[in-house]
């Protein structure tokens, strides 16, 4: 059995043990359910509206739900944090959110440029953006959507994004490449990696960071319980988080082949579970 599913198996022997000490509180506070959608606004000023309401200035943390716009204005910058994939908007942008759930997000694009940034561990398969003449898909990637109100830019740091124009003509985009699609056909050049694109990868990884810190925040008890069962140092414990988001380990799988007993795997917390 490799170290990583010893983690497993040791985050398992923990929340029971925490269950058993703690009681029903502990026990619903690793169950309690998380937003599928999260606004963060990082700079200006930012407005939302429901389906059939009007546009009202948005505030920090609050939640999004299906069939929410978004939208920045001038000089302004936002995020949306789906599970732990991201979305961030640029100035003058603006989205809807057309269908959500755990496990497919869709989104239409009407104007401006949005980075996405899908990390396999949020548990979302289908990720879709759609702008009036294009239509970006992806399963797990980092990507830039641009639409200036003629042509979408579609600009893939790594991965894989199918991209689909109005005339029905479809390619995939992968690493370090773009697609330009206007009405009549889609044009593929390699990448041209710009200032906009270079902040976002810095982003991504900031983004990994705060992920991390997250979880250390929320189970450190835990991860404290499993250092000290196993004997793991910090740069061990780095490195499987690297492999968890990264996609290389995955607690999913270890329930789908029955390493984990179904009766104990339903007491691992959910976040550990999309993945």
């Amino acid at each position: 059995m490799g170290k990583a599913k010893y983690i497993i198996l040791g985050i398992l022997g923990a929340i029971l043990l925490l269950v058993i000490i703690g009681g029903a509180y502990a026990y619903m506070n690793f169950f309690k359910a998380s937003p599928l959608a999260i606004l963060i606004i990082d700079s200006g000023n930012v407005q939302y509206k429901t389906e059939m309401g009007d546009w009202k200035a948005a505030s920090n943390n609050m939640k999004l739900n299906q069939g929410d716009s978004v939208k920045t204005l001038e000089n302004s910058l936002t995020k949306i944090i789906f599970s732990d994939s991201v979305m961030r908007m640029d100035s003058s942008t603006e989205i809807t959110i057309d269908n959500l759930n755990k496990e497919s997000v869709s989104i239409t694009q009407t104007i401006g440029r949005t980075w996405s940034r899908l990390l396999k561990i949020s548990g979302i398969s289908d990720y879709e953006v759609n702008t009036p003449n294009a239509i970006a898909s992806v399963r797990g990637t980092g990507f830039a959507v641009i639409y200036d109100g003629n042509t979408t830019e579609i600009k893939v740091l790594d991965g894989l994004v199918n991209a689909s124009g109005q005339n029905g003509e479809s390619m995939g985009v992968g690493e370090n490449k773009e697609a330009i699609i206007g009405d009549e056909k889609i044009t593929l050049e390699d990448l041209k990696e710009d200032e906009w694109i270079t902040s976002n990868k810095n982003f991504d990884e900031e983004h990994k960071k705060e992920l991390k810190q997250e979880i250390l925040n929320k189970y450190g008890k835990l991860i404290n319980m499993i250092k000290s069962q196993y004997g793991l140092t910090d740069a061990e414990l780095d490195d499987l988080f690297e492999q968890w988001v990264n996609g290389e380990v995955s607690v999913k799988q270890e329930i789908a082949d029955g390493t984990i007993h179904s009766g104990l795997a339903n007491l691992i917390p959910e976040q550990f579970k999309r993945y």
